[in-house]
Order: C-alpha cells, then structure tokens, then sequence
C-alpha cells in the first residue's frame, strides 16, 4: 500500500512538473485522457466541431455502417 501510495505520489509530482513547462498542452491531455477513460465503453461517436485544431478526430465509419446494417436488419 505504501509502494503504491508512493507511485501515485510521484506521478502527481512528474504531471506538475510538465504542467509548469507547458500549462495549456497538459491541461489538454489530462482532460482527453479523463475523457477516453470515461468513455471507453460507450457505443457513440463524437466529432469536435471546430475541426480540433491540429487533432484529426476518428470516425470508425466501418463500425458505423455495419451497426446501422445490423439495425436495419433487426427492423425488418
């Protein structure tokens, strides 16, 4: 418990570290990978609306279409 108290602890220190060199980009990470975890198992697709600035959002439009042939399907 205490080995793994003290990882955490130094992993804080390591963030804080970055962050104090470059604030915004830190910031960013942390909030995509809160966001990835978060959202991990959801089944839907999310496109940022003003074309991410650098970051090429991903659309599994294979995935997409074979959900929507496999509903179509189950209508009929």
């Amino acid at each position: 418990m205490v080995k793994e108290a003290e990882g955490e602890a130094q992993r804080f220190v390591s963030v804080h570290e970055e962050y104090k060199k470059a604030p915004e980009v830190t910031r960013k990470r942390l909030f995509l990978e809160t966001m990835e975890s978060v959202l991990k198992d959801s089944n839907k697709v999310i496109i940022e609306q003003n074309g991410g600035q650098g970051v090429v959002p991903y659309l599994p439009l294979p995935e997409v279409d074979a959900r929507r042939q496999n509903q179509t399907g189950a209508q009929q």
